[in-house]
């Protein structure tokens, strides 16, 4: 199983690139990495917009695609991720998200089964979304074009949880001190 970070939308209403985002003396998208490989996770980046400029300040510790259409919405890089990983379960979390603990992303894909999975906190769904490589040509072939919607029609399982900063969305400038600054 894969973990992808999903990191390569425009970040048009936080005004800065969110990968880049400073998280004590790291950038934002570092520390996600990080998280991910202490969780004995083999990360992937999907980066986009400005990539070039992300991969040359951040330290991008892992390995990485880069989806040509990331103006299409993040729908596009979960179908990119899918070409470009063979054969692998994939686990998708967002750049602008806290990474939930390890314990709760091995429950949520034990609960999973071979269907896609993911997190739902006070009604929410939320990151991360497991997806089976079953999925993957489904998923490439859907015409849904949003991820919540995609998982919406497969009718995915869900997994409650109660861990509120969960729901902390880095949208905009003042999101993102919020959700990380205390990260």
């Amino acid at each position: 199983m894969r973990a992808i970070l999903l990191g390569a939308g425009l970040s048009r209403r936080a005004r800065m690139p969110k990968q880049l985002y400073p998280v004590g003396s790291e950038y934002l998208i570092d520390v996600q990495i990080d998280i991910l490989s202490s969780y004995g996770y083999r990360p992937v980046v999907i980066l986009g917009h400005m990539a070039d400029e992300i991969l040359k300040k951040a330290r991008v510790d892992c390995d990485t695609i880069v989806n040509e259409k990331y103006r299409d919405g993040m729908f596009s890089s979960v179908a990119k991720a899918f070409s470009q990983i063979e054969g692998e379960d994939l686990l998708f979390f967002h750049i602008d998200r806290r990474i939930p603990a390890r314990n709760l992303i091995d429950e949520l894909v034990s609960i999973a089964g071979n269907r896609p999975a993911t997190l739902l906190c006070d009604g929410e769904r939320i990151p991360p979304i497991y997806i089976p490589y079953s999925y993957g040509e489904f998923l490439a072939e859907s015409k849904v074009g949003r991820l919540d919607r995609w998982i919406e029609s497969v009718s995915a399982r869900t997994l409650e949880c109660d861990d509120k900063r969960l729901l902390c969305n880095g949208n905009y400038p003042e999101d993102l001190k919020r959700c990380f600054d205390s990260y």
